[in-house]
């Protein structure tokens, strides 16, 4: 048998899926869909070739949204790679009575709406992001708070600290540090 006719013989035994899954994405405006029998079915080859159409254009789109996503990832972690951090983070020490250079901590900023756990960007005396830092008030977690989603200065994490605070300005109630260091040398460098 000829492997063309094969081919177009094997399409229309496929169980109408393209044409289904084209009238599924027309008809998402009257989700759920129809229950009249058919009322998603074409008949046997009906718009076969402008359904695979469809079907290689959505594939492609995907395709360019998955590759563009850790881009988006790598770009913001280069941005917050050095200080200053920019918008919308502020140094902690511009708006809370503490010192510039916490030791242990080294240099914060934060984005002010994500107080109080964070994350506090932890930067070394020159300039490099070292750590992402959180603070999470005990009581909330002890009455079923989750903070879920939270940002991450840099993806490379190579040791983590959690440690009691009995509390400071900024974050007054007794709360954990949970400290993600994004290299070997962080600890030290933050620790001078």
């Amino acid at each position: 048998m000829n492997s063309n006719i094969a081919g177009k013989a094997t399409l229309q035994r496929i169980p109408n899926l393209f044409c289904m899954s084209s009238s599924i994405f027309r008809n998402l405006s009257s989700f759920p869909a129809s229950k009249e029998p058919g009322a998603h079915e074409c008949a046997p080859g009906e718009n076969l070739g402008k359904n695979l159409t469809m079907l290689r254009k959505t594939v492609i789109v995907f395709g360019f949204i998955v590759a563009a996503a850790p881009a988006a990832k790598a770009h913001d972690e280069q941005a917050l790679a050095n200080a200053p951090a920019g918008d919308p983070y502020v140094k902690v020490s511009d708006v809370l009575p503490l010192p510039e250079f916490i030791p242990g901590l080294g240099t914060l900023f934060v984005d002010p709406a994500t107080l109080p756990a964070g994350p506090f960007l932890a930067y070394d005396r020159d300039g490099r992001l070292s750590a992402t830092v959180y603070m999470t008030p005990l009581d909330d977690l002890q009455n079923g708070t989750s903070f879920d989603g939270l940002n991450i200065g840099s993806h490379t994490v190579s040791s983590t600290d959690i440690y009691y605070n009995a509390g400071h300005p900024g974050v007054d109630k007794p709360h954990a540090h949970i400290v993600l260091f994004h290299d070997e040398n962080a600890k030290d460098r933050l620790a001078e």
